[in-house]
């Protein structure tokens, strides 16, 4: 049965329920972010990347398996989840906890559509994957007796070139070429995923040649990419898989799969700028390293280390070149919520050089030394505009929106930042922040809101009473499926919670307690479906005592709004009617509904 929005597959519920039943959702999501306990639920900045949350507004619950998000309203089960972080499709969301669970899923039916979009994204990451492989084997066969050479020059111990997949693409034009004609892989396959070119004379030649090949993989550890450095003098010493429909640079890091179980122990992450710096960090035991492939620093990628930790240490070289890229990311991070610090390689070397030289206690203490970037920025700033015309107004002009956007999006005080620019221009405090002032007026234009904050409320969509019904029966289900019950309240209500509303109570009065992940599959309404989540993860502070009274008001406002439609229908009917008899019997219910609305009004006062 297809019964999951957006599914194209057919599987039963109970296959579904089955398998989210073998999973802990809080397994799942703190695979990709740091949950703190909080009550009977778990919190933690919301990890979802269409969400740029700072502040703890994601929860998710054991005992109902659910997440809920209250700042971007985004909530679900297992498989909402992971089709979110993906993105993936549905049925790629049931194959990931069908795997975590241990599962062999047979194959079932997809839709033509779903089924191209999954076939060309597997062919992709089967060729990435076979052609991978072949490098490994390449680089442990004769052939790789140079490259093995080369990594032991580089001190990387094999142990560690088994763990990233390290591999060579050997010497040769068509050695990819014949690597994927042996597995049948069409040859166009492997162009879209950049392992090879197209010939303008026809027939293809491969991408890399005489290259130690690096694998890039993404959060699910599969092989998206591949960096390659080349073993010659060749020009370009560093090339690097095109962007392909599995491979976005922008929103990859290398290392992060390899890392992620050391940041989250470090809480920590380290950002550097090489592959070969994550790679020689690892080999001196420095293990929660990742590195930007070939990208200045995005927000996407930032998204991705937030899962993990919002503490964040940019080690690129100490040179200008270095010192100026770790500048220009202080935007993103603190756009992101994030306060980096920065640690400056010294002596011209990069992280991979310094490690070697001066091993990884060295580096260790380096990092003990590491600077707020902001500090650095301010730094650089008043290096470089010193001296020059009019320095002390362009140094605000760069510094101010800094420290304004660090004000809107940081925990920490900024106060102090003003203080110090001003001693250190010179300037009296009030000038500085008088200029920064008009900085603003003049020349920042008001930012659009952003469309997560912007959020309509999800119950705003509902009856007040109807989504207040619900949520007491969630949270008090005995009384609350009683008074449900008994007095038929169920089908006095118009939202689609009606159906949800009737069922739960009902298995209430059967011995069960109310199953959100059931009422989930019961609807296909997205914002039924959030609304759910937001209910059963909301905080219920009302005492015992008070949830029959509660639940009487609650009856009282539905049968009230009830009465109200029947009323106005019943006038129309008398307007309309041109029988006689139909016009008195529709005057009859008229009066009969005004005094029912009275005495349920005089029952309040």
């Amino acid at each position: 049965m297809d019964w999951r929005p957006g599914g194209g597959r057919r599987l039963s519920r109970e296959q579904i329920r089955d398998l989210a039943d073998r999973v802990n959702i809080v397994d799942v999501v703190s695979g990709y972010v740091r949950l703190r306990k909080s009550g009977a639920n778990f919190k933690a900045p919301c990890p979802l990347p269409a969400h740029d949350d700072k502040d703890p507004s994601f929860y998710v619950s054991t005992t109902r398996q659910t997440f809920h998000c209250f700042g971007c309203n985004e909530g679900g089960d297992v498989f909402d989840f992971l089709q979110q972080m993906g993105p993936m499709t549905f049925m790629e969301s049931v194959e990931e906890v069908a795997r975590r669970a241990g599962v062999d899923l047979q194959p079932v039916e997809m839709t033509p559509e779903e089924q191209q979009r999954a076939g060309q994204r597997n062919a992709l990451y089967d060729a990435n994957a076979a052609v991978g492989e072949a490098f490994r084997q390449n680089l442990l066969g004769p052939q790789g007796a140079e490259a093995r050479a080369y990594l032991q020059r580089r001190e990387l111990p094999d142990d560690l070139a088994e763990r990233f997949g390290i591999g060579l693409a050997l010497d040769a034009w068509e050695g990819t070429v014949g690597e994927l004609q042996r597995r049948r892989i069409p040859l166009d396959v492997g162009e879209r995923a950049g392992l090879v070119r197209r010939r303008q004379s026809g027939g293809f030649f491969d991408m890399f040649r005489n290259r130690v090949m690096i694998p890039i993989r993404n959060h699910r550890g599969k092989v998206v990419g591949f960096g390659g450095r080349v073993l010659s003098d060749e020009e370009p010493k560093y090339l690097n898989s095109p962007e392909s429909p599995i491979y976005d640079k922008s929103s990859t890091l290398f290392g992060l799969g390899e890392a992620a179980h050391a940041i989250r122990r470090e809480e920590q992450a380290l950002i550097v700028e090489g592959y070969f710096d994550v790679l020689s960090l690892a080999a001196a035991g420095v293990n929660h390293a990742v590195a930007t492939c070939g990208t200045a620093l995005t927000p996407n990628q930032l998204r991705l280390l937030k899962r993990h930790t919002s503490n964040v240490v940019l080690v690129y070289d100490g040179d200008a070149a270095g010192v100026r890229a770790a500048c220009r990311s202080l935007s993103v991070f603190l756009e992101q919520g994030m306060w980096p610090v920065f640690a400056g390689v010294p002596d011209g070397l990069d992280p991979d050089d310094f490690v070697r030289s001066e091993g990884g206690d060295a580096f260790r203490s380096l990092l003990q030394h590491a600077e707020p970037l902001l500090d650095r920025f301010i730094h650089e700033t008043i290096r470089e505009r010193r001296g020059k015309p009019m320095w002390a107004e362009r140094v605000i002009e760069d510094v101010a929106p800094m420290l304004n956007r660090a004000a809107r999006t940081m925990p920490v005080t900024i106060e102090p930042y003003w203080t110090d620019l001003a001693d250190r221009l010179r300037v009296d405090e009030g000038v500085v922040r008088a200029h920064a002032k008009g900085l603003r007026q003049a020349r920042i234009e008001p930012s659009a809101p952003r469309a997560q904050r912007a959020t309509v409320s999800l119950r705003g969509s509902f009856p007040a009473e109807e989504w207040a019904l619900l949520k007491h029966l969630l949270h008090h289900p005995t009384e609350a499926a009683r008074v449900i019950v008994d007095r038929e309240v169920a089908d006095m209500m118009t939202s689609p919670l009606r159906d949800l509303v009737r069922q739960a109570a009902d298995d209430v009065m059967n011995g069960y307690e109310p199953d959100v992940l059931r009422m989930l599959d019961q609807t296909t309404d997205d914002h039924t479906r959030k609304l759910l989540t937001d209910l059963s993860m909301s905080e219920e502070m009302i005492q015992q005592d008070d949830v029959d009274r509660m639940m009487d008001e609650l009856y009282g406002n539905i049968r009230r709004a009830y009465l109200e439609r029947q009323r106005t229908d019943a006038r129309r009917r008398a307007r309309q009617a041109r029988d006689p008899e139909e016009q008195q019997q529709a005057a009859a219910d008229v009066i009969r509904l005004s005094r029912e609305l009275a005495a349920l009004q005089r029952r309040r006062v």
